[in-house]
Formats: structure tokens, sequence, C-alpha cells
């Protein structure tokens, strides 16, 4: 394994080409910085990294990056922004998997905590804990975007400042398959009406449990 800390002038690390990082019992770790890794490649895999303490967005992917992006076994923790998205960034005209992931105290001063999405993206087996964004908290899904599958994942304590701690879906986006995630402690703090351990959907500015 080996851990990375940048500085806050160092620039991301733009991955361009179709590239599989695996790291080997999750031991790689990168610190710090203003954004850590960007990805342009069509087909990418990330397995068994650490992010933590981004302070503008830890990974972003470009638009019309990817049409085959792979995110699993990551930790996302303590990344912050003051633009959309803190932890993980999906550009639209991408295609990507987030499996097994967890997602902790990740705060936006925008949208989009833990994942901030305008592509079309599955997220499965993964745990939102704790994160913190002015809406979606956890997850931020707009500009066309699409859900494809949200399964099997555990969203507690996440917090919005105005709607949607968990996931937020804007007029424009929709959640194809949605089944078998759980959530407790998931608030708003606007409104009790905006929360719930569940979905929030902008078109019907309602709330509703997993």
């Amino acid at each position: 394994g080996f851990n990375v800390i940048k500085t806050e002038d160092d620039k991301p690390t733009v991955i361009k080409s179709n590239l599989q990082l695996v790291c080997a019992n999750s031991a790689c770790t990168i610190v710090g910085g203003g954004s850590q890794i960007g990805i342009q490649g069509s087909k990418v895999l990330i397995q068994g990294f650490t992010f933590r303490g981004a302070t503008s967005i830890a990974v972003r992917v470009y638009k019309k990056a990817s049409d085959e992006l792979k995110i699993c076994d990551c930790v996302f923790a303590s990344n912050e922004s003051k633009r959309r998205g803190a932890a993980l960034k999906i550009e639209d005209g991408n295609e990507v998997t987030v499996g097994n992931c967890k997602f902790e105290d990740n705060v936006s001063e925008q949208q989009g905590g833990g994942i901030y999405n305008e592509g079309k993206t599955r997220v499965i087996g993964s745990r939102f804990h704790r994160n913190q964004a002015q809406l979606g908290a956890a997850i931020f899904s707009g500009n066309d975007s699409i859900i494809l599958e949200l399964k099997s994942n555990n969203f507690i304590e996440n917090i919005a400042r105005s709607r949607g701690p968990s996931l937020y879906l804007d007029e424009d986006s929709r959640a194809e398959i949605v089944d078998d995630n759980t959530g407790s402690g998931n608030v708003s703090k606007r409104s009790e009406k905006f929360s719930c351990d569940g979905v929030y959907r902008e078109i019907s500015m309602s709330c509703r449990d997993f």
C-alpha cells in the first residue's frame, strides 16, 4: 500500500486512457489537496482506494469521458467542496457503477455531499454516513440524469440543509430501480416534511422512505 499527501496547489492526477487502478487489501490512501483524481478515460476501474480530505471534489468524472467506469471497494471520507459534489462528481454523458463503497463526513456547500450525479449511475451495496449538502446530502441526481439502480445501500444520519438528505432527484431526473435500501436518522434542517430515510423528488416536493 501507499499514502499520497497532496497540497492545496497540487493539480489532480488525470486518467486519460483505459486503466485498471487496483490497490491490494485496500491499503492505498490519497490525502488532501484540492481535487485528487480526474477521469477522462473511457473504460476505467478504481478499486481499493481511500480518498480523504480533498477541498474541491475528490474524484471528478469529466463530461462524456466514460462509458464503463467502475468504482469499487473505495472509501470517500472528510472531503469538502464549495461547489457541486464533494466526494464524487459524475458529469453528464457518463455511465458509472459505484459498488461496496463508503461515503462518510463529506460536505458540499451546494449539492451532493457524497455523490453528485449528472450521468447514468448504479450505486450498489454502499454506505452513506453523516454527509452534508444544501440539496442531496448523500446523493444528488440532476440535469436529466438517471439512477439506473440503487440497491442494498445504507443511508445513516445524512443532513440536508434544505431538501433531500438521502437521495435527491431533481425535476428532470429519475430512478429506475430502487430496491433493498435502508436508512435511519436522515434529516432536512429546513423542514421535517423534507426529511426522510429515502427518496426526495423535487417534481412533487415529497420525501418518502425506502
